[in-house]
C-alpha cells in the first residue's frame, strides 16, 4: 500500500516527532552563538 500524500509540512512533523532531543554546541567566539542558544532553548 501507499503511504497517503501529506502536505511537506505535516510529513516534517510527523517523522520530528520521533526524532531525540538534539545536542547543541557553541564556542565563545561564534558567530551564530545566540541563535544556537535559542535553537536549543526552543
Amino acid at each position: 500500500m501507499d503511504e497517503p500524500v501529506l502536505p511537506l509540512e505535516e510529513r516534517v512533523q510527523v517523522h520530528a516527532e520521533n526524532l531525540p532531543s538534539a545536542l547543541v554546541i557553541t564556542a565563545e567566539h561564534d558567530s551564530m552563538r545566540d541563535e544556537g542558544e535559542l535553537f536549543a532553548k526552543n
